[in-house]
């Protein structure tokens, strides 16, 4: 099976796991106070990062306190998501979802959607206190 089969499998059974718990869609005019209040409620609770990309690769980070989800508009009314974890400012991993055009609650997982079909998907589970 190619790259591309095996991330469309593996895109489908993500689906298929989340499709259990309820979905809340943000409306994007709610998108930049949504993400300060998550932020504020989750601020140090560590978080896994999962994220599909349009390549088939993969990226996971586990087990990192989360700082901050920012939307930055861009003039054409674009948006790029920001998230940011990590316990110390010199140590601190951002990760960005560009051409944002979903922001989806699921339960108590936040998913942020490109354009391109990229997938970031912030859990959040405890604090680091």
């Amino acid at each position: 099976m190619s790259a591309i089969g095996r991330h469309r499998e593996a895109t489908l059974a993500a689906r298929d796991h989340r499709s259990d718990k309820p979905e809340q869609e943000i409306p994007q005019a709610n998108w930049t106070s949504f993400c300060r209040q998550f932020s504020a409620e989750h601020a140090g609770e560590y978080v896994d990062l999962k994220s599909n990309s349009v390549n088939g690769a993969w990226l996971e980070v586990r087990h990192l306190p989360l700082r901050d989800i920012r939307i930055q508009w861009h003039p054409d009314n674009d948006a790029t998501a920001a998230i940011q974890i990590g316990r110390k400012p010199e140590r601190q991993l951002t990760e960005f979802v560009r051409h944002t055009r979903h922001i989806r609650l699921r339960g108590e997982d936040l998913e942020i959607e490109s354009s391109g079909g990229r997938t970031m998907v912030v859990h959040c589970y405890g604090s680091e206190n």
